[in-house]
This record gives structure tokens, C-alpha cells and sequence, in this order.
């Protein structure tokens, strides 16, 4: 087993074993980081004293809550608790487990990487470092801006087209400028807001790409990794298994 450190985050290297797996749900976005972490890694810790059923029963939630799947395993001996939104690594697959020591000894893990065939499962709502989550965020904007202005403009176009009487031409050139207006208000909002509210998760992830060793943690997008690997560097005969924030990734570094 070996053990290094990155930020606050360590890095757990060595073999799954005792693997349990339960379905369940769980409200990320709505709660705070801290609250999620400490009810999720209790809850999987349980695993192991639980019967299946029971366990299940007791992850359930209702509302808008993420599907995702709590394991519990051992990696060398040492107790590792998690959840990903779907688990596919196996007894006596060899991983990078990324998380904190607990004080009763055990590991919370934010990511596993699986190099062997090149799988990152990561928390969920973790994908980019801060640099890509803000380029993404920007290059919305403009996207819903034009959206929101050529919708609108074309119901006014419609509007006038229908009406008996011809508007003047200063309140079309009024109504247009509201418009603009309006979708660059709009466009600008709602993915700044949401860019912000999802903050919490982008620092788990540049401190879980600090911890792996890529050399920008805050310019990694796993999201376009996955996206290249898929198209130029999987194998013809590659099964493709898709699930949220689990990524197969190109470059470690």
C-alpha cells in the first residue's frame, strides 16, 4: 500500500477487496459539500453491518435527489467508503483511491482511477477544474443570449405580422432594444449563478486532479476527455459504459 499527499486530499494506491455496492439517492446540489460528504460516508460505512435490503431502504430519498450507488471496500486492508453515480470496478482491481483519512480511520473517497483501462469515477457533480468550469459557464452566455433574442424577436415579428395595423418604426426599434437587452441580462444570469452555486464541486475536482498529479488541475475538463477518448482512442471492440461523472480520460498528466 502507498500513500501520498496532495492539498488535503491523499492518494490510496492498492486493491480493492470486500467490495459491497447498494443503490440509493441523494441530494448534492441543494445541501452544502460538508453536510453531503458526512451523511454519505455514514451511510456507506453502514454497508457493511446492513443487510441489502435494509440498506437500500434506508439510502432512499424522494425529490430531486442524484440515483447514485454507496460502496463500501477495502483497498490493502484499509476501509474505503464512497459513492459514485454507478460502480463497475471489481474485487482485485488495482486503483488510485483519492479522499480523506477519517478520524475513526477509514477513507472518504471523492475519486477512483482505474488505470488499467483508463476509468475515473469522480464525486458526483465533479468534472473540471475551475479555469474550464468558467469557460464552459462563458461560452453559454452567448449561446442563450441569441436564443432568448431570435425566440422573442420572432414572436414579435410574428405579432405584427398578424396585427391590421403597422407599428411605428420607433417603438419596433424600442421593443428591439428591450429585447436585446433582456437576453443579455438573462444570458448572463442564470450561467453565472449556477457557475457559482456549483463551486463546491469544482474544488473537490482540482483538488482531486491536484492529488492525481496533472500539472493544471484547474484547466482539466474530464468531461472533454471523455469526449476524445470515445471518438479517437477507444478500441473497435471497446464496450462503451456510460454513466455520470464516470470518465475515461486520455491523458494523466
Amino acid at each position: 500500500m502507498t500513500t501520498s499527499t496532495s492539498s488535503r486530499f491523499d492518494v490510496l494506491r492498492g486493491v480493492i477487496a470486500d467490495l459491497a455496492v447498494v443503490s440509493g439517492e441523494q441530494e448534492f446540489v441543494q445541501t452544502t459539500t460538508d453536510k453531503t460528504v458526512g451523511i454519505g460516508l455514514a451511510a456507506t460505512l453502514a454497508l457493511s453491518g446492513l443487510a441489502g435490503a435494509a440498506t437500500g431502504a434506508m439510502l432512499a430519498t424522494s425529490g430531486s435527489a442524484d440515483s447514485v450507488q454507496f460502496f463500501s471496500c477495502t483497498v490493502d486492508n484499509k476501509r474505503v467508503a464512497g459513492r459514485f453515480s454507478n460502480v463497475w470496478f471489481e474485487n482485485g482491481d488495482a486503483v488510485e483511491a483519492v479522499g480523506e483519512l477519517q478520524r475513526d480511520g477509514s477513507f472518504a473517497v471523492y475519486a477512483i482511477r482505474r488505470t488499467k483501462d483508463r476509468t475515473l469515477w469522480m464525486f458526483p457533480h465533479c468534472s473540471r477544474g475551475g479555469w474550464a468550469h468558467w469557460a464552459y459557464a462563458l461560452k453559454v452566455i452567448p449561446l442563450i443570449t441569441v436564443v432568448i433574442a431570435v425566440s422573442v424577436g420572432l414572436v414579435f415579428a410574428l405579432a405584427e405580422w398578424q396585427s391590421d395595423t403597422t407599428a411605428p418604426l420607433g417603438l419596433l426599434w424600442v421593443m428591439f432594444w428591450l429585447v436585446l437587452v433582456n437576453s443579455l441580462l438573462i444570458g448572463f444570469y442564470f450561467p453565472l449563478k449556477i457557475a457559482r452555486k456549483w463551486r463546491p464541486f469544482v474544488d473537490i475536482a482540482e483538488r482531486v486532479f491536484a492529488a492525481l498529479g496533472y500539472d493544471h488541475p484547474a484547466r482539466v475538463d474530464m468531461e472533454k476527455q471523455n469526449a476524445i477518448y470515445w471518438k479517437k482512442h477507444a478500441k473497435p471492440d471497446e464496450q462503451r459504459r456510460v454513466a455520470p461523472w464516470v470518465f475515461r480520460y486520455v491523458s494523466e498528466k
